[in-house]
């Protein structure tokens, strides 16, 4: 391949491919180190916007977590003011139902109570009268 290179460009194999000399040589390596160190310094400088993106990136999403916190809280103690009412009417209710469940009993036990009273008071007004009458 290299023999068809060279007969196209009119070299025969007399003809040598030129090579470098030792300066030459080490202008090439100086100018490979400093392509190399232009990459290392892209690459470093690329390094460091990715991480630049990454931190403003988290930044937002932190940002955002935060706002969203706030925004529950708000709706939490929104609902939290439209139960309490709701709560305390419950628990009036509660308390109603026990005053109720109490005069209940007490009447329930003043009705069994009450024909017993009826039949002492009876006895006694009879007895009374009884010794009324007898004087």
């Amino acid at each position: 391949m290299a023999s068809a290179i060279l007969s196209e460009l009119g070299w025969d194999k007399g003809f040598a491919i030129p090579a470098a000399n030792e300066e030459n040589k080490r202008l090439e390596e100086e100018n490979k180190t400093c392509e190399l160190q232009d990459r290392i310094q892209s690459m470093s400088e690329h390094l460091k916007n990715v991480r630049q993106e990454l931190t403003h990136a988290l930044c937002k999403a932190k940002e955002k977590d935060v706002m969203s916190e706030k925004h529950f809280t708000a709706l939490a103690e929104r609902e939290a003011g439209r139960l309490k009412p709701e709560m305390q009417k419950y628990k009036n209710d509660i308390e109603e139902k026990k005053k109720r469940r109490e005069i209940k009993q007490v009447f329930s036990i003043l009705r069994e109570d009450l024909p017993c009273q009826l039949q002492r008071n009876n006895k006694i007004a009879r007895l009374t009268y009884s010794s009324i009458s007898s004087l």
